[in-house]
């Protein structure tokens, strides 16, 4: 279960080998930057996926009530025998 060397790595080479408590061997820990990454990304994709929906919902509302909006008006106008476009 040991890592592969690179061809031509000389018998006397020395590979770090990183075990956990249990003496299972494990991989390396996050770097700080490597955390700090994945942290602005986590929190990047989080934002958008609550406020994305969100917005979208907004835009959608308002596109929705405008529409009735308007129809209201035309039917006001032509309620009082006015054409609903400016003259």
């Amino acid at each position: 279960m040991g890592a592969a060397l690179a061809l031509g790595t000389p018998m006397v080479a020395e590979e770090p080998i990183l075990v956990d408590e249990a003496g299972n061997q494990t991989s390396a820990p996050f770097r700080r930057a490597d955390a700090i990454t994945a942290g602005v990304k986590n929190g990047v994709l989080t934002w958008l996926a609550v406020f994305g929906p969100l917005t979208g919902s907004c835009w959608l509302a308002h596109l929705v009530l405008n529409r009735f909006r308007y129809a209201r008006w035309t039917r006001e106008w032509e309620r009082f025998g006015h054409d609903s476009t400016y003259s």
